[in-house]
């Protein structure tokens, strides 16, 4: 049995380009914030602080569901009235390819953000 990997299937570029619509329009932006490790139980804190980067948001929440209703439409999906929250899922059948499709969501959106990382979740 021979194994033939096809990237750029179709259903799996639409699925990336979903996930990014939902941050267009958000410029690449850092934020600067202080980590302190914290102590073990019993221990005292150390001096120790270094300095971190982090992502910073600035698109509005009207902004990212309008980028949603975007997606929704596109995707002949039922446009959804408001945004509850900020969790995002993208739906596949087994076998279609997810965790190309997760890896390459994180690929793109470095590539169009670059200097900003990006938090995704895979669920099983």
């Amino acid at each position: 049995m021979k194994f033939r990997f096809e990237a750029d299937l179709p259903h799996q570029q639409a699925a990336i380009e979903a996930a990014c619509m939902l941050f267009e329009g958000q410029p690449a932006e850092a934020s600067v914030f202080t980590v302190q490790p914290t102590a073990k139980a019993g221990q005292l804190p150390l001096g120790d602080r270094q300095l971190g980067y982090g992502n910073r948001l600035t698109l509005l929440p009207e902004e990212i569901h309008a980028n949603l209703q975007q997606v929704q439409l596109a995707g002949a999906l039922p446009v959804e009235g408001r945004l509850d929250s900020m969790m995002f899922t993208v739906e596949m059948e087994t076998g279609t390819g997810k965790t190309y499709v997760y890896l390459r969501t994180i690929f793109e959106l470095n590539r169009r953000c670059p200097s900003s990382e990006h938090l995704a979740h895979l669920a099983a």
